[in-house]
């Protein structure tokens, strides 16, 4: 099964990967830069895909 990932800037310099094939899964993480400036996670808005 071939994937394939769309990564997106996220809130405070995070990052959010969602998969084409499986719209329900999506991830997100800092980037090394978002992680150095903040400590706090992103704020979930709610919003779906």
């Amino acid at each position: 099964m071939d994937l394939h990932i769309v990564f997106e800037p996220d809130e405070q310099g995070w990052v959010r990967a969602t998969s084409e094939e499986l719209p329900g899964v999506i991830t997100c993480a800092p980037t090394l830069e978002g992680h150095a400036s903040s400590s706090e996670t992103p704020s979930t808005s709610g919003s779906s895909r």
